[in-house]
């Protein structure tokens, strides 16, 4: 099994991302022992919580877990026994972390490195933040001022960064989730749907499982299955 180290966090806040405002989640942090002939996928996760502990609920389908929380994920190339970043970014609009009225809320991040279903770092509290939400119902109807936000970011230390700095891989979503879900080049979009349909209901039939790594592994690949079908099937 690989070993993971988040070393730091910080964001960028109204930053502009595919059309949307919202943050950027920066991180320095570092996989090492992979083994060459892994084939378990590595993400970083951040969950969002308030900062009486309860999770923010998730309103976007693209950043919302099984449970209907909030939450933010990349998948990390590790194209190298031991592969470092310096600066691996997350974004999360803002309208994923709304939440219902038009006062203010505080929250925290927590984060994690997974590899396959196995946590192989966990770090929390990296990253808190203030939102005015009535600024950022402004902005989404086309308001020019940005939300008003106070920040806090805090500083994880870990076991030190053996790796150099790297890019991301040069796949499409489409050739990740073919590869992520062994769907064979040429398939049609009704072979797609039934592979789809299939990983779908096993992961949904392991979202009760007392075991809190498989219900974590659940909640991401269901999300996974969730973007998958945007990405190859007709809409």
């Amino acid at each position: 099994m690989a070993k993971g180290a988040i070393h730091r966090v910080w964001a960028d806040y109204d930053v502009t991302y595919g059309g949307r405002r919202g943050i950027m989640i920066h991180a320095s942090m570092a996989v090492t022992e992979r083994r060459r002939a892994q084939s378990e996928q590595v993400l970083v996760i951040y969950w969002f919580y308030y900062t009486d502990g309860k999770p923010v609920p998730g309103v976007s389908s693209e950043f919302t877990d099984s449970g209907g929380n909030a939450c933010a994920y990349e998948s990390v190339d590790t194209p190298y026994p031991s592969t470092g970043y310096d600066d691996f970014s997350v974004f999360v609009p803002y309208e994923a972390l709304s939440h219902q009225g038009s006062g203010s809320f505080s929250a925290y991040a927590n984060a994690a490195l997974f590899e396959g279903d196995t946590v192989i770092a966990w770090a929390p509290r990296v990253l808190s933040f203030t939102l005015t939400m009535q600024d950022v119902h402004e902005h989404e109807k086309g308001g020019q001022t940005g939300p008003q936000r106070t920040t806090r970011t805090t500083t994880t230390t870990t076991s030190p960064d053996t790796g150099g700095s790297r890019g991301f891989g040069g796949q499409s979503p489409a050739q990740r989730y073919r590869r992520m879900f062994g769907i064979p080049p040429g398939a049609s979009p009704a072979q797609i749907k039934q592979i789809l349909d299939r990983e779908y209901q096993k992961y949904r039939a392991r979202v009760n499982s007392p075991d809190l790594s498989a219900r974590q592994e659940a909640d991401r690949m269901i999300v996974e299955i969730g973007k998958a079908r945007q990405a190859l099937l007709p809409h």
